[in-house]
């Protein structure tokens, strides 16, 4: 996965059970090997990302989720000096172009439509990871 350390850990938000399921088999079929955290929503993924911060390195998720959604805890994470920098990717099946600009407009790196396929995110992880790490 070019310079991307594939050791490193992964934070993944998303509500959908299997949805989450299916995203940790791909980022294991891309070679990751380190740890992955799941939460499944922003409330819980900010606990996770504030307890294992030394080991988060790159962040995956949804952007609707019941309770914090994924634009409300990309700004916790923002507002927080050590996550100022972190690859930060939004799941979305929404096409709203209003709310991808959002999205990005809060700090996201990027984002990524679902249905996704293994392909599609290696593309936007690479691309995350080396916006992020110049």
């Amino acid at each position: 996965m070019g310079k991307m350390a594939e050791n490193s850990g992964f934070l993944c938000a998303e509500d959908d059970a299997t949805m989450r399921a299916n995203l940790i088999k791909d980022l294991r079929g891309l070679g990751f090997t380190g740890q992955i955290y799941e939460a499944e929503n922003g409330e819980a993924a900010f606990k996770v990302l504030k307890d294992k911060a030394a080991d988060i390195k790159f962040i995956i998720s949804d952007l609707m989720m019941p309770g914090t959604n994924g634009i409300e805890f990309l700004k916790l994470a923002r507002a927080e000096a050590a996550f100022k920098n972190v690859p930060f990717l939004l799941l979305t099946s929404e096409n709203d172009r209003n709310t991808v600009v959002s999205a990005v407009q809060s700090g996201a790196s990027n984002y990524l439509l679902k249905p996704w396929t293994k392909q599609s995110l290696a593309e936007k992880i690479v691309f995350c990871w080396d916006k992020h790490n110049k």
